[in-house]
């Protein structure tokens, strides 16, 4: 079984935008509407699906979630927490019937164009290798990286970019590591793999394409309606 909790609850202020940025219309829908279509659409044993949303926008979140509630066995719409990982936990608590075999989604619903087929790489990726509790979509670091303080400060290291990786969402959590999530209320994880390292708990990558893009900043906006009707091998 399969579950998905999708994560809206930040405001969008770098989006300098009348509303959150989930909401935005993307070549005439709303960004989150299209993570919540395609999820529904998938043709696997799907479980809940839980959107964590600012609490200001709880009614706007039912409103899009509506059309598509019959396609899971459950839905929710939660408010979120202070920081990702408090949203990720609220999320986490409000899925049903989670069985430790289970796997469950956490996705950015500020990345609209995921295709079927990352989310399918990932889920075969959890279910190909028992021994992982999580797994994220992830792809290679297309620039060398530095590492520093900051912009102004002195570099400490240009590691391999052979090895390096930029994750994206969805990630993956086997169900039986669910509770030990929750249950972890340091709150400065900044994703899943960031905790699941932290716990000591082994994680695997499956590929990402170049269109899983988040929205974050006024200028990616157009961009991604210029890939939207494109496929993923095209796009």
């Amino acid at each position: 079984m399969i579950h998905f909790v999708v994560l809206t609850g930040g405001t969008g202020s770098r989006m300098q935008a009348d509303r959150p940025k989930q909401f935005l219309p993307l070549a005439g829908k709303p960004v989150l509407q299209y993570s919540l279509e395609l999820f529904a659409g998938l043709e696997m044993e799907k479980g809940s699906l839980v959107i964590v949303s600012h609490s200001d926008y709880r009614m706007a979140c039912e409103v899009l979630l509506r059309p598509v509630a019959d396609r899971f066995s459950a839905v929710a719409v939660v408010s979120g927490g202070r920081t990702r990982h408090l949203s990720s936990i609220n999320g986490l608590a409000a899925l049903e019937e989670v069985a430790d075999s289970d796997i469950i989604l956490i996705h950015d619903g500020a990345r609209p164009l995921v295709s079927s087929q990352e989310v399918w790489s990932l889920v075969r990726r959890m279910q190909s290798n028992p021994v992982l509790a999580c797994a994220t979509l992830a792809s290679p670091a297309t620039e060398t990286i530095a590492v520093s303080d900051s912009a102004d400060s002195i570099i400490t290291d240009v590691p391999d970019r052979s090895t390096l990786f930029a994750i994206k969402t969805p990630q993956a959590l086997r169900g039986a590591y669910r509770e030990g999530m929750q249950q972890c209320m340091r709150d400065d994880y900044t994703d899943l793999i960031a905790w699941a390292m932290d716990q000591n708990l082994p994680s695997g990558m499956a590929p990402s394409g170049p269109r899983n893009i988040k929205l974050t900043n006024p200028e990616d906006l157009p961009f991604l309606e210029s890939l939207v009707g494109k496929s993923p091998e095209t796009g």
